[in-house]
């Protein structure tokens, strides 16, 4: 507990170590104020629920922002996540999805063994 007895969450405390690596981000890529503002309001939406140790999935995001406003961008709040270690990206790779394109008609019987050659 702190001082005034009170627990701080472990969003809170992330949103407060977010401020740094987040003017950073922000200055980086000369956000306007506009977008400055939508970007603060993404982690704290993101990180309402937020448990010690815990990462977010890109998923996670499109869900959590898309509900909350169309205007929080997913490829910002997933770059502030990423800066401090709470994000990872459970996207399917582009190759994986090339593949599975090019494979979809292949004998089921053999997709595996394809797989592994075009991948050696």
């Amino acid at each position: 507990m702190s001082a005034e007895g009170y627990r701080v969450a472990a969003g809170h405390r992330v949103l407060l170590a977010a401020r740094r690596p987040f003017d950073e981000i922000s200055e980086e890529h000369g956000w306007s104020d506009a977008v400055t503002i939508n970007c603060r309001r993404a982690p704290t939406i993101v990180l309402a629920g937020f448990v010690e140790g815990g990462r977010f999935a890109r998923s996670c995001l499109l869900t959590s922002l898309h509900t909350a406003a169309a205007t929080l961008s997913v490829e910002r709040a997933a770059e502030i996540l990423d800066a401090l270690g709470h994000y990872f990206d459970n996207r399917p790779s582009r190759v994986d999805t090339a593949l599975s394109r090019a494979l979809a008609d292949v004998s089921a019987g053999i997709v595996a063994k394809v797989e592994q050659a075009i991948r050696a």
